[in-house]
């Protein structure tokens, strides 16, 4: 009965960490979590970039390398995603979490983006967690992408940044570890203002 009460909240945690998760990794009329002036000085700092879809395509493969340094994240040994090709301004996306007790499964969340405009991206999840996450990204290259994620209606998660970096990219640690706290940097100037965990050490 202990191991079976163990399970179950395993599973809980589990659950909620994918809730949080999918809210992290997507026209804002009515926001709801969504900070206002975060946003605004977001599309002040992006230059209104677009093809955010295509860009996250073309990265390929990719692992988010910062996120909230909390405790919901703290099971977390890595998280990848993959964007498929967009078609008519959507498309389907996923990510992967692994979990640095081994007994847990990966767990992989599917959902769909839909490119909004100025470097906003709206997720769109399943019944499981409901409601949409509002993605803006600050910044989004060939190799590494800044965001912001809010989200609005649902199960509700706290609005968060983070750094994303393609797999095969072909940088070095140090060019890889400036871009990182840069992003760290520019959440700061957006007036995000959080403490943040690297998912992966690029400082060496």
């Amino acid at each position: 009965m202990g191991e079976l009460t163990v399970m179950v909240n395993m599973s809980f945690k589990v659950f909620i960490v994918c809730v949080f998760l999918a809210c992290i990794v997507e026209n804002v009329s009515a926001v709801n979590c969504c900070s206002e002036k975060i946003i605004q000085n977001i599309f002040k700092l992006n230059n209104c970039t677009g093809d955010v879809l295509e860009k996250l395509y073309q990265m390929g493969p990719f692992e988010h390398c910062l996120v909230p340094k909390i405790d919901m994240l703290s099971t977390i040994r890595c998280i990848d995603g993959f964007t498929s090709e967009p078609c008519n301004g959507s498309a389907n996306a996923s990510f992967t979490l692994r979990f640095y007790d081994k007994s847990i499964p990966p767990r992989t969340i599917n959902y769909r983006i839909q490119e909004q405009k100025c470097g906003h991206i709206k997720n769109i999840h399943t019944a499981t967690f409901e409601g949409n996450s509002e993605v803006f990204f600050l910044s989004i290259g060939p190799y590494t992408a800044c965001y912001y994620r809010c989200k609005q209606g649902g199960k509700e998660a706290p609005e968060a940044g983070g750094c994303i970096v393609a797999k095969n990219h072909p940088l070095d640690n140090q060019t890889l570890h400036a871009a990182i706290n840069k992003c760290e940097k520019n959440l700061e100037e957006v007036e995000l203002f959080q403490t943040f965990r690297h998912l992966k050490d690029y400082s060496n």
